[in-house]
């Protein structure tokens, strides 16, 4: 039964995450290349969680900015 699932709502928000390297291995199988506003659409209750080097961090900041995202409250850098 679909109650039964066991952590379906963990499994839900794992599937939701993605992974886009600008250097990949030939067997990459992510995204691939720079963070665009078409990898990073607004969700509400969503968070976008980034690391990297500075200026790559100050990049994809001004782009989740321009796609509609909350960079104030949705954005996190590690």
């Amino acid at each position: 039964m679909e109650e039964d699932i066991l952590l379906r709502n963990e499994l839900d928000i794992l599937q939701q995450v993605h992974y886009c390297l600008s250097r990949q291995p030939d067997n990459w199988t992510g995204l691939r290349g720079h963070i665009s506003q078409s990898y990073i659409k607004p969700v509400q209750d969503g968070l976008l969680l980034c690391c990297g080097p500075p200026k790559m961090m100050n990049s994809i900041c001004k782009t989740a900015a321009k796609a509609g995202w909350n960079v104030h409250d949705q954005f996190i850098r590690f």
